[in-house]
């Protein structure tokens, strides 16, 4: 299986991406059945067995690289990320970018589209950095987006930022997104 295939299995097998803070909230993440997990500003004192508890349940973790506490998004601490056995990075950075694919991570890239500019920067971006996913922000912009976009890119898209409702997951979905991250924890375990 290839590394798009492998990924796109994980966020087919769920489509709502539990985003959480800490081990706590991972915990209830996984009592959900997510399948991929996203966490922000994590202690370098937590990753560890956040990604032991996420490789038991077969769940991806990602860790976003720009956000950690105690560890830097530099060479270095990507490759500590890896040995932890943390799967992907999240990040908005292209140098993070190409250090995680270094390490053997899989990236994701954070893209916020925000107006015409931010597309076409968007696009350049994932085509000479090649993430593994882009997580598109905020979600609901993805109903705006020209017809083809999303399938241009040629990369799994995760939908994610204010999505507080069903509504607002079934339609980055029907929009051309594969999942839909979100911290709302009552919207977590609500595969389509």
């Amino acid at each position: 299986m290839n590394k798009q295939d492998y990924v796109h299995h994980y966020l087919a097998r769920n489509h709502v991406v539990p985003a959480v803070r800490d081990l706590t909230r991972l915990k209830q993440a996984l009592s959900v059945g997510a399948s991929f997990i996203i966490v922000f500003a994590p202690s370098i004192d937590q990753v560890e067995e956040m990604a032991k508890q996420a490789r038991a349940a077969d769940v991806l973790l990602l860790i976003h690289a720009d956000m950690m506490e105690g560890i830097a998004s530099d060479a270095a601490g990507l490759r500590f990320l890896a040995r932890c056995g943390v799967a992907g990075v999240a990040t908005t950075r292209t140098q993070t970018m190409t250090l995680a694919h270094q390490a053997g991570l899989l990236v994701t890239f954070r893209a916020f589209l925000i107006d015409s500019a931010a597309l076409v920067t968007v696009a350049k971006i994932v085509e000479r950095n090649h993430p593994d996913i882009v997580e598109a922000l905020p979600a609901p912009i993805l109903a705006y987006l020209p017809p083809r976009y999303i399938a241009d890119l040629e990369v799994p898209v995760l939908a994610g930022g204010l999505v507080r409702t069903r509504q607002d997951i079934d339609a980055a979905i029907g929009a051309g997104a594969v999942a839909v991250s979100t911290s709302n924890q009552t919207l977590w375990g609500k595969a389509r």
